[in-house]
């Protein structure tokens, strides 16, 4: 994979080509999701399952699992989709005729229109931050770029959002989040805090140069209120704990900081088109193309 040269408040590296959804997903969260995720338990011990992968079944997951399930993988695939469009676009924004190497380039966004995803790139102008660039993205079309000839200055919802992602990276470099690349990619969900005001969940997510390496470490969800404050940063994991899929295309991993497998193992699973084992306290579960399937419970 190709670093972005494109200067931004934190640099990304690119996804697949050609792998990006036609379909706009979007996940409001209410509170009582949000902050279940946060829930951290005992490491998992059981590293290496005595597992039949071929002939283990994909089993009902638990009831008291289900929702923070379904969150992750509705998750996940937001991850991927915002993910793969921000790469498509840069690169249609630089045939277009975006600058990537103007310093007052600040990285971009991705929006959400009735009937579109649009990725703004934003610069800093007179001290305003503006889009240069709209590239849009409509079902079973092509993108579209457009360089603005007048920069439009960010409002609403894209500037909230765009606050709340530049507050997250400082917050990343204030607190030393651990990293495991020099290459960050960020994606921005709309949520919600406890009080059911808005508010963005903002992933940092550590980048690798090669499709055979799989990074599960070094990746954050730090969620951002309204006004600035951070309500809350996750790590996933806290070493840089990397895997290439096993000649018959399998990864096995294990994760101690939730019971189910998380957003990013769903992530993970559809950016690198490989199932994904993963060993937690309550048993052995599978990522496959985004979805979450517990294949053998712990006794």
């Amino acid at each position: 994979m190709r670093p972005r040269s494109l200067r931004s408040e934190g640099s990304r590296v690119r996804v697949k080509p050609g792998q990006g959804s036609s379909s706009i997903l979007s996940v409001i969260l209410p509170a009582s999701l949000l902050f279940a995720c946060a829930t951290t338990i005992k490491p998992a011990t059981d590293r290496s399952p005595n597992l039949d992968f071929d002939a283990a079944a994909r089993l009902e997951v638990p009831t008291q699992h289900s929702r923070a399930v379904s969150m992750a993988e509705g998750l996940g695939a937001s991850i991927y989709q915002y993910d793969t469009v921000s790469w498509i676009g840069t690169e249609a924004a630089i045939a277009a005729g975006l600058d990537s190497s103007d310093p007052r380039a600040r990285g971009w966004i991705v929006v959400k229109r009735p009937d579109r995803l649009l990725v703004r790139f934003v610069s800093e102008l007179d001290g305003k931050f503006a889009s240069t660039c709209d590239v849009s993205f409509l079902p079973q079309q092509p993108p579209l770029a457009t360089m603005l000839e007048t920069p439009a200055p960010l409002s609403g919802d894209d500037y909230a959002q765009y606050v709340a992602l530049r507050r997250a990276i400082t917050y990343a470099r204030e607190s030393d989040l651990k990293l495991c690349s020099g290459s960050i990619n960020t994606v921005v969900v709309p949520a919600s805090d406890p009080q059911g005001r808005r508010a963005w969940m903002v992933y940092l997510l550590s980048a690798v140069g090669s499709d055979d390496q799989i990074l599960f470490g070094g990746h954050h969800r730090v969620t951002i209120g309204d006004d600035g404050t951070v309500i809350q940063s996750f790590s996933f994991l806290d070493n840089c704990l990397s895997a290439t899929p096993a000649s018959d295309g399998r990864v096995l991993v294990a994760h101690g900081s939730s019971p189910a497998p998380t957003e990013v193992h769903s992530f993970l699973s559809l950016r690198h088109e490989v199932p994904i084992y993963v060993t937690t306290d309550t048993g052995v579960w599978v990522a496959d193309a985004g979805k979450l399937h517990l294949v053998q419970p712990n006794q």
